[in-house]
């Protein structure tokens, strides 16, 4: 099994959990959900909707997922091939969503990594997927995600931010949007997974981000029978 990718967005460190990265994930065609007439770049990936705590300690080595604008012509330096991989577009798990991403959207490169350009460029030729072979076996689920693909992927609503906030110190916000995307506000009652994987019900009273960078609420819990 291939290990997982993964696109580092902070690093910090808890009492009893060691150094960890905060990430997102990026999926292998495979680990998606597509009609098998779809065609992929050999070292393809979709940038996901999905981010982990993932321990320092659990990385294996670094790899770098470049546009499609740039990698068929750049390399990183120090880099091998094996450990570059291309990206065209942006995948909702959730939804089963798939959005081409804009150039103007894709991420910068660490400053530290300097790209140069290859002695050849590469051929921009598409494989097969991996589930072209099963088409009629399937056919009832392949109509299904034809139809999940057709699915406009709404905006995600901006950040508002509440001045009405106890301590100066840290940002609160009227407004926030959670890995998923799941975008809430004050006053809006959530489910929270507690101890022993029990659902319980809150109210945000007030939503802030701590000095750690983490989102926080406090507000009051509903007993669930």
């Amino acid at each position: 099994m291939d290990p997982l990718i993964y696109q580092v967005e902070r690093l910090f460190e808890r009492d009893g959990c060691g150094k960890t990265i905060w990430a997102r994930q990026f999926f292998r065609q495979r680990e998606t959900f597509h009609v098998p007439t779809r065609t992929f770049f050999e070292k393809e990936v979709m940038q996901g909707d999905l981010h982990s705590s993932v321990p320092v300690t659990k990385v294996l080595g670094k790899c770098i997922v470049m546009p499609h604008k740039d990698y068929f012509k750049l390399k990183p330096e120090g880099f091998d091939e094996k450990d570059i991989y291309v990206c065209e577009w942006r995948y909702t798990s959730k939804i089963r969503n798939w959005k081409k991403i804009k150039p103007s959207s894709f991420w910068d490169y660490p400053p530290y990594i300097k790209m140069v350009t290859r002695d050849k460029p590469l051929e921009a030729t598409k494989v097969a997927s991996v589930f072209k072979d099963r088409i009629m076996k399937h056919k009832e689920e392949v109509e299904e995600i034809e139809a999940l693909e057709k699915i406009v992927e709404e905006p995600i609503p901006p950040n508002i931010k509440w001045a009405g906030g106890p301590d100066p110190n840290l940002t609160y916000w009227e407004q926030y949007t959670i890995p998923g995307p799941i975008s809430v506000r004050r006053g809006d009652h959530v489910l929270v997974r507690g101890e022993g994987n029990r659902n319980m019900v809150a109210q945000i009273d007030t939503m802030w981000l701590g000095t750690d960078g983490m989102a926080y609420f406090n507000g009051p819990w509903f007993v669930v029978p």
